[in-house]
């Protein structure tokens, strides 16, 4: 990706030009205090900065150690429209991976802070200072109303757009990270990104979070506790159905006991048996079910140690 002339007219034009040859103005009359000293005037302030150029690259003045007030103080806002104009060439080339940061340098209110699209770099505090560095350069643009490139325009969008996702991050940093936490990031990371406006950059942004090895290891442990609690749930599920499937045993055997009883009464006594055989009988069945319950209860407690 490269910018032809044309895109280049966009910000290294006259109109940017005067804008500097502004500032440059506003500061000669505030600091000379030699009314001798003249001031150059815009149209050549402008033809010295053209003749700077060879190709499609500025090159930036050396100062003079023993030129004169007027003379310095051009050549520091030669070298700022110089650094603007950089700063509008940063991400011509987004595969560049030395393209992800960098700050050109002029006078105070005038250091152009580019966006770094790899916000997994950042922590909390670290991407507060970056944010406020760029939001200054915003704000300059903005109030010197300087043209820019379409990167630089984008990138501008783009500061608040990666400014939530970067807090979407920080409040998964903060949770106890339940997979659930992963999920609501995600819903809300992914819904942000659609925004970015330099769409060379979305995968810097996705990959730089989502795919880092951080974020894939605390997203494992949150799987892993969360299969975790599904397995101590099922394991509960199955006590408890074990518990009730012994007591509906005890049940049955009880009712299996009683009938056995009331049957063979029936049956004697439709025999004309004597009382006596009758309660032997009925003394031998309850003798029966004291030993089963008894051997019941003793293998329920070898099966709690």
């Amino acid at each position: 990706m490269y910018y032809n002339q044309p895109i280049y007219e966009e910000f290294d034009s006259d109109d940017n030009k005067k804008v500097f040859y502004k500032m440059y103005e506003e500061e000669f009359n505030r600091l000379n205090q030699n009314k001798n000293i003249s001031i150059i005037q815009e149209n050549e302030f402008i033809e010295e900065i053209k003749k700077s150029k060879t190709g499609d690259y500025y090159d930036y003045r050396n100062f003079d150690n023993y030129g004169d007030f007027a003379n310095n103080l051009k050549i520091k806002y030669i070298n700022n429209y110089i650094s603007f104009y950089n700063f509008n060439k940063h991400y011509n080339y987004p595969n560049n991976p030395n393209n992800q940061y960098g700050y050109y340098t002029g006078a105070k209110g005038s250091v152009y802070f580019v966006l770094n699209y790899n916000i997994g770099n950042f922590n909390e505090e670290s991407w507060r200072n970056h944010y406020n560095s760029v939001k200054e350069t915003k704000e300059f643009i903005k109030e010197k109303n300087l043209k820019c490139s379409k990167s630089i325009e984008n990138m501008l969008e783009d500061l608040e757009i990666l400014n939530n996702m970067h807090g979407y991050y920080t409040k998964l940093q903060s949770s106890f990270k339940q997979i659930k936490d992963f999920e609501i990031f995600e819903k809300d990371f992914d819904a942000e990104s659609e925004n970015i406006k330099n769409t060379m950059f979305i995968n810097n942004v996705i990959w730089n979070i989502k795919y880092n090895t951080i974020y894939i290891s605390e997203k494992i442990k949150a799987q892993e506790n969360s299969s975790k609690k599904i397995s101590e749930k099922i394991e509960m599920i199955e006590n408890k159905l074990e518990k009730n499937n012994q007591k509906m045993i005890e049940i049955m055997g009880i009712f299996l006991a009683v009938f056995s009883i009331i049957n063979i009464n029936m049956n004697e006594a439709s025999k004309n048996v004597s009382i006596g055989k009758v309660i032997g009988i009925n003394a031998s069945i309850v003798i029966c079910m004291i030993v089963l319950f008894g051997l019941i209860y003793l293998i329920k407690k070898s099966d709690k140690k």
